[in-house]
């Protein structure tokens, strides 16, 4: 009988367990590792979204009452196109509505019931009202031009939203501040936002002027320096002043415009929304009339704009309508009509 033999590899191999743990280590710390990554990528977009979603809301609110105080009127002689009341946290936009043939009253406000909340709300009437400050009824709580939110997240108890405190009280032009605190949910900060915005239309010069001739029109406007040379890499703190003349004028107001195809060399790094964390945010959503300019912003009489000239890159030379040295112009117009305008250039 043959004796089976059991042979065994002398090169027999495998694992110890200090060789096991620390295998499991090191997946331990690449899982860790991955599970990191993937929540901080979750973290910043959705603290991302959440402000992207702060910035939207109150630019649609920006837009939204921008037009509506772009086209305010008078309703009668004892009460201005726009008021602020219940000290700032609401304001009554009024005008008359030419293709339905009715007096609208458009108000917004902070929520009486929740501080957190702000609402935009209108009514109407097709009879117009004499007494000052007409109320063509109560808006609604629902149905047509009822009471609605159009930003959450307020901060409750924030200061003054719309202030008006630049007007000389007989000017029909209006120019108005608004400024809003948002504590979304999913921040940690608050964030601030705001802008400035004037009426355009009202009564004329005309009808202002009282019996004791107490209305000063403007009749002219000055602007310096009237002409900026930037050089090739740009410039970054120039700051023009625009004037009006007599310096007893009643509205002092001026609305800067900026002819479209500067808009992305010539800055207005002022005129955006503002953190309370630092950074800003260029403010894109200003109307563009037909006249080719954009309207950038509204300063008083003698106040400093500071504008910033972009470096001029090689590439922008084949920019059609740059060309070389490429020009611009600003133009400041006061609410009664006069207007001067700034030169800029700026050679490769």
């Amino acid at each position: 009988m043959r004796t089976s033999e059991v042979y065994q590899s002398k090169n027999q191999t495998g694992f110890t367990l200090v060789e096991l743990l620390l295998v499991l280590s090191l997946v331990g710390l690449v899982l860790a590792g991955i599970f990191q990554f993937f929540f901080f990528t979750h973290k910043s977009y959705a603290y991302a979204d959440a402000r992207s979603q702060v910035i939207q809301d109150v630019n649609l609110f920006f837009t939204q009452l921008e037009r509506d105080i772009r086209s305010a009127s008078e309703p009668n002689d004892d009460t201005k196109a726009v008021r602020i009341l219940n000290n700032g946290q609401q304001i009554d936009i009024y005008r008359y509505n030419n293709s339905a043939s009715r007096y609208e009253r458009i108000s917004y406000r902070i929520n009486p019931s929740d501080s957190t909340q702000l609402q935009r709300g209108f009514i109407s009437t097709a009879t117009q009202d004499t007494s000052a400050d007409p109320q063509y009824g109560t808006i609604p709580n629902n149905g047509t031009g009822a009471w609605k939110t159009i930003v959450s997240n307020l901060l409750p108890g924030s200061p003054e939203v719309f202030k008006d405190n630049r007007n000389d009280p007989i000017s029909s032009r209006r120019l108005i501040d608004v400024s809003v605190f948002v504590k979304h949910p999913s921040l940690n900060e608050s964030i601030k936002m705001e802008t400035a915005l004037m009426s355009r239309t009202g009564k004329s010069t005309t009808s202002i002027i009282t019996s004791d001739n107490s209305y000063v029109a403007v009749t002219s406007v000055k602007i310096d320096p009237a002409s900026i040379s930037a050089p090739r890499n740009g410039l970054n703190n120039v700051f023009v002043t625009a004037t009006v003349e007599p310096a007893n004028a009643t509205n002092k107001n001026l609305l800067w415009k900026q002819r479209l195809g500067s808009i992305a060399w010539v800055k207005f790094p002022e005129y955006s929304f503002s953190y309370d964390d630092g950074t800003t945010e260029l403010l894109d959503s200003l109307d563009v009339n037909f006249d080719l300019y954009r309207d950038r912003l509204t300063t008083r009489s003698g106040q400093k704009v500071r504008i910033t000239v972009e470096k001029y890159n090689f590439l922008d030379l084949f920019v059609p309508w740059y060309g070389n040295p490429r020009t611009t112009d600003i133009r400041v117009e006061s609410p009664d009509g006069p207007f001067a305008t700034l030169t800029i250039s700026q050679s490769y």
